[in-house]
């Protein structure tokens, strides 16, 4: 496991970047030279780029399926280029937006909802760092394990809609037996592809980044089920937390200290876990999908009341409560003057809806929160070897390490284990927390937040003082049934 210690180094207004700029900058651009080195050689042989790592044609079983889980069996009709598949393909068009988010049928909404998150803040360009769409290469940084991890892939893409020859007699005559029209309608745009794609035709930023992560997780099976805020900190180096509404004790300070900053230092996403609506035989609630990922994109104050705005990364299935679209809270001026603070919030099924504060702390069970890093912040880290203990006791201290602080500051300390989406840990779910203890006192001044067992990380918001720390760890494993 690694312990992590982010700190000012000085005084500065907070605002959406990225973490860890430093390093971040020295991968991404590793990255650019590696992508521009591959595209030179793509110009000069006069070949688009194909991924020897990641090749969907040649090794189509393995993109798509992890040989040690079990799950979902996906076929693709074909595998085709963007060129391909869009008329006038752009990376982006008119930016990244969380509007532009559509799920296909990977069941990653989990991601997309970190995506639609991300969007809001403007630093999905952030992500993909190099491309030359004529070579059809692109190169991404993604953070993994504390550290920001390159990833290349080509422009191939699987898709739905079969090529003319395997269309049998009837369906030929469905396009007059029309190789040229078949092509030209049902086999080009968006809705062409198999997993997720724009809302905006021809933008392909989505469906390439989405390919991209699959990469860094071995296969886009592996992509199914997760949480947003595991999503935010992949793309942005983000610190996660899970917290349950019903944990939650000022709602007021809440909304001030967390909703109120979204995309100014805090990026949320809400749930509702699938066990408890699915257990009274009732998976949607007023519109809402029960074990299914949201997006928070905006929370503002009206005359004296709160708003949140909230997307659902389908790109439809709206909330059908209270000030969900064209319901009756909607009429009338005061309702006008809320639509034009919240930006010429228009209604339609685009995914996109607003709820009051509190119906979205009675709606939802689950808010991923996550908190950004500007370049004013400077990280540390170091990886720990802890030796199991046969002890199942969380008060155990099963390591420890020290932290020394120069001046008055504040701090963010995480312990987090390697990331076991890429692994299996033997059968065992392993659990931890932490206490940061002053040198040599007994009591410590603080203590890791507990929010879901199992977590992959734990954390702490703090203020040191200048002197010396320790950190003391503990672990909990348990052989999963």
């Amino acid at each position: 496991m690694a312990i992590l210690r982010f700190w000012r180094k000085e005084k500065k207004e907070p605002t959406p970047e990225l973490g860890v700029m430093a390093e971040f900058n020295t991968a991404a651009e590793k990255c650019r030279e590696n992508v521009k080195k591959l595209a030179a050689e793509c110009h000069k042989h006069n070949r688009r780029y194909r991924d020897p790592d990641f090749d969907l044609i040649c090794d189509q079983w393995l993109c798509l399926h992890n040989k040690d889980r079990p799950g979902t069996q996906y076929n693709p009709d074909d595998v085709r280029r963007v060129s391909d598949i869009f008329a006038y393909p752009k990376f982006f068009d008119e930016g990244a937006t969380a509007s532009d988010i559509c799920q296909g049928a990977l069941g990653d909404c989990w991601f997309l909802s970190a995506l639609g998150t991300v969007a809001a803040t403007g630093l999905i360009p952030r992500v993909c760092v190099e491309r030359d769409e004529a070579a059809g290469i692109y190169g991404f940084v993604f953070w993994r394990d504390c550290a920001w991890v390159e990833i290349i892939i080509d422009d191939l893409l699987f898709t739905k809609v079969p090529p003319w020859e395997t269309l049998k007699p009837r369906e030929k005559a469905i396009y007059q037996d029309n190789k040229d029209l078949y092509s030209r309608t049902a086999r080009k745009g968006g809705k062409n592809l198999l997993f997720a794609r724009s809302a905006t035709e021809n933008e392909t930023w989505l469906p390439l980044l989405e390919k991209a992560y699959a990469k860094l997780y071995g296969d886009y099976a592996s992509l199914e089920g997760g949480w947003p805020c595991d999503g935010v900190e992949d793309l942005i180096g983000a610190v996660p937390t899970v917290l349950f509404t019903q944990d939650i004790l000022d709602p007021e300070a809440f909304w001030k200290n967390e909703v109120m900053k979204v995309g100014e230092g805090r990026i949320l996403s809400c749930s509702t876990p699938e066990s408890v609506l699915w257990k009274y035989d009732n998976p949607y609630y007023e519109g809402v999908v029960s074990g299914h990922a949201y997006s928070i994109t905006k929370a503002i104050e009206y005359d004296q009341r709160k708003f949140v705005v909230i997307r659902n990364p389908w790109g439809k299935f709206e909330w059908t409560g209270r000030w969900g679209d064209g319901s009756k809270e909607w009429n009338g001026q005061w309702a006008a003057g809320l639509r034009k603070a919240l930006g010429d919030y228009k209604f339609g099924d685009d995914g996109e809806f607003v709820q009051e504060y509190d119906d979205f702390l009675t709606t939802w069970k689950l808010i991923q929160l996550n908190r950004t890093f500007d370049e004013s912040w400077i990280m540390s880290f170091k990886w720990l070897k802890v030796g199991w203990q046969n002890d199942d006791s969380w008060s155990s201290n099963h390591a420890s390490f020290s932290v020394s602080v120069k001046s008055d500051t504040e701090a963010v300390i995480v312990l987090s284990k390697s990331d076991d989406y890429f692994f299996w840990s033997e059968g065992f779910s392993w659990g931890f927390s932490f206490a940061v203890h002053k040198k040599g006192e007994k009591e410590p001044i603080a203590r890791s937040l507990h929010s879901k067992m199992w977590w992959r990380s734990v954390n702490v918001e703090t203020k040191l003082m200048a002197g010396d720390y320790e950190v003391k760890v503990c672990c909990l494993k348990v052989k999963c049934r």
